[in-house]
């Protein structure tokens, strides 16, 4: 449950016609989930239990298929079961993906709540659940969460509750919260009409570019004449010169000059290596030439994101970082047609499906060089290779128009949500409630929420103070189980006391008259 908002911070502002309040006054419940050790693969169905993954949190949109199955050994939790009004926001993870919201629109008995984010519910009087995920939503709130986000790097933030919590929110009457939504609904629906269209068509490049990759793996790719010989059957086991697990190396090494590390989130899915974006080491001559990547050496990620890999092209410096396998080939010439192979459809699952491990995935050097394949003479490699570049090229044109028309649905978005709450994008009714009145009603409210909760007082707990007659110390042996001695023990011993008179305590040590005596 929430805290209790101080009255003194409800106010209205001067540059609105609307109250604003801590956001924590307007929803009844805020609590996160719960984040076990679950199954990796495959999505739990309607009637097995599961826990959400944060990426079913997305902008105004609720992705349930985004799930990990409960182990049968494991018993469900049904108060984090997610319900229609449920409002759910991201609470840790990478920056980009903390404080991203949206609103639960159907029941889902068997889905849980994760760790990694809050659920929030709405006090109906106050508010609508429409009304509040969509203000999440708006620019100036996503600028105000920004700021609010802790951690010591981009990969790992967090947003508190009590942070959260003492956001400000202006909030109109129920009646214009409901005209916005509607009026939001009309102008969002077209515009996620024309982004859905755009999403389509980019799965399709993927299919696009997946089925390019079949075809040149199984020779199908050139048209023009027939291949020059046969192909031959092989293996990275086969064709390796050596194989090196990246080496991990302690904070202290990390420097601002030295060679770059190459880590697997320096490795997009389209196999391009960004050492840029890479940190450096301090290293010796030595280990620089143990580690050293050279031009045409293979990078595959060996947890996280499996299946990613990259042929390393590049003059600067750079060794594999902890995460990454480095296969160098007796032939550097047939690095760009294995790594075809590996980002192939029948080579990415084979990867996949040679992965293990419980809770994060991993790849080992014994599964990627299990995987067999045709390797073709090296006049069919290049007529091969060019192939795929001319039809790459097609497709990241595409991809580069669908990405300039997605940043101006953004803008036009953003733009529409500002406006909505700013108060610009419906006319007020002068029928609606007055803010004043709402104003008052919530502090009604976060008064008797006040008085409802009973003070702490510090000290012991109420019935716990020392006993000062023969009745309470009796009730106090007798009643609950304290630390330290037994209650058995300490009477005995208050008994031996007493038949004992002025008796001198018994003495931890050696007993008494074996201590050494002096010489004689």
């Amino acid at each position: 449950m929430i805290g209790v908002v101080p009255t003194d911070k409800l106010t209205l502002t001067e540059s609105a016609r609307w109250p604003s309040v801590p956001i924590s006054s307007v929803f009844t419940s805020i609590e996160q989930g719960w984040s076990p050790q679950c199954e990796q693969k495959g999505i739990a169905s309607e009637s097995s239990w599961a826990v959400i993954k944060t990426t079913a949190i997305q902008p105004l949109r609720f992705v349930a298929d985004e799930n990990k199955k409960l182990p049968k050994m494991l018993d469900p939790r049904p108060h984090l079961c997610l319900l229609a009004g449920d409002i759910l926001i991201t609470r840790a993870g990478p920056r980009n993906r903390v404080g991203i919201s949206c609103l639960v629109t159907g029941n889902h008995p068997c889905l849980m709540l994760c760790d990694k984010a809050y659920r929030l519910r709405c006090n109906s009087a106050v508010i609508t659940p429409e009304f509040l995920v969509l203000a999440l939503n708006a620019p100036q709130f996503i600028d105000a969460l920004e700021q609010l986000k802790t951690g010591i790097s981009d990969s790992g933030v967090n947003l508190t509750q009590q942070r959260f919590g003492d956001l400000p929110l202006s909030v109109p009457s129920l009646e214009e919260q409901r005209r916005i939504v509607s009026a939001l609904d009309e102008r969002l629906s077209e515009l996620d009409a024309a982004v859905t269209s755009l999403d389509r068509a980019e799965r399709k490049i993927v299919r696009y570019r997946a089925a390019v990759l079949a075809a040149a793996c199984s020779g199908n790719l050139i048209t023009s004449g027939t291949p020059s010989g046969s192909w031959e059957n092989t293996s990275l086991a086969v064709m390796k010169s050596f194989s090196l697990y990246g080496p991990r190396f302690p904070s202290e090494k990390y420097a601002e000059s030295g060679p770059y590390v190459v880590r697997t989130t320096d490795v997009n899915s389209s196999g391009r290596i960004n050492v840029a974006s890479a940190p450096r080491l301090a290293l010796s001559a030595s280990e620089i030439q143990k580690y050293r990547l050279e031009r045409k050496d293979l990078l595959f990620t060996r947890t996280g994101s499996i299946g990613t890999l990259a042929v390393f092209d590049d003059d600067a410096d750079a060794i594999p970082g902890a995460y990454m396998i480095q296969y160098r080939l007796k032939e550097p010439s047939c690095a760009k047609f294995i790594e075809l192979v590996f980002r192939a459809p029948i080579g990415q699952r084979r990867l996949l499906d040679g992965s293990a491990g419980i809770g994060r995935l991993n790849l080992n050097a014994p599964t990627i060089e299990s995987v067999a394949f045709k390797l073709p003479p090296a006049k069919d490699r290049q007529l091969i290779l060019a192939e795929v570049d001319r039809h790459f090229s097609r497709a990241d044109a595409l991809e580069d128009s669908i990405a300039q028309a997605k940043r101006r649905a953004q803008r036009l978005r953003n733009a529409i949500l500002t406006a909505a709450f700013q108060g610009r994008l419906v006319p007020q009714d002068p029928k609606d409630e007055p803010a004043s009145v709402l104003l008052d009603r919530i502090r009604a409210q976060a008064a008797a929420a006040e008085a409802a909760t009973p003070m702490r007082r510090r000290g012991r707990p109420p019935g716990s103070s020392k006993a000062t007659s023969h009745t309470a110390v009796s009730e106090t042996v007798s009643g609950p189980k304290r630390r330290g001695r037994p209650p058995g023990r300490a009477m005995a011993a208050t008994s031996r006391s007493a038949d004992e008179g002025n008796q001198a305590p018994k003495r931890r040590g050696r007993p008494p008259g074996s201590k050494n005596r002096p010489k004689s």
